[in-house]
């Protein structure tokens, strides 16, 4: 039986709630509204929706960045972070809150 988080999160206002279910026994899989989501520019992507899944609550871009990108330079580490967080709001667009110090994904 694999492991399971699950996280709603609305997707329209007032009309609908969203289920994003993360399965991270083995190589993650993550589903929307039981569809799975597959296109993850990179390993790092999936690492950090997975990250934040297991972590809920704000986390600083700085934390974020060094602890995905440890073995480059701070600025594009987060240069990275920032390009990771873009592609995963296009993947699942109100599963992440996002502000220019921090990330988390969305409780709701």
């Amino acid at each position: 039986m694999p492991f399971s988080i699950q996280s709603q999160f609305p997707q329209e206002p007032e009309t609908r709630i969203a289920m994003l279910k993360f399965h991270l026994l083995g190589h993650p899989q993550i589903t929307h509204d039981d569809q799975p989501i597959t296109d993850f520019a990179s390993e790092k992507e999936l690492l950090l929706f997975c990250y934040l899944a297991c972590h809920p609550g704000e986390h600083s871009r700085s934390q974020l960045a060094g602890l995905l990108w440890s073995e480059m330079s701070e600025e594009r580490a987060r240069a990275n972070l920032s390009t990771a967080v873009y592609n995963l709001r296009q993947l699942c667009p109100d599963a992440l809150d996002v502000t220019r110090k921090t990330v988390s994904l969305n409780p709701q």
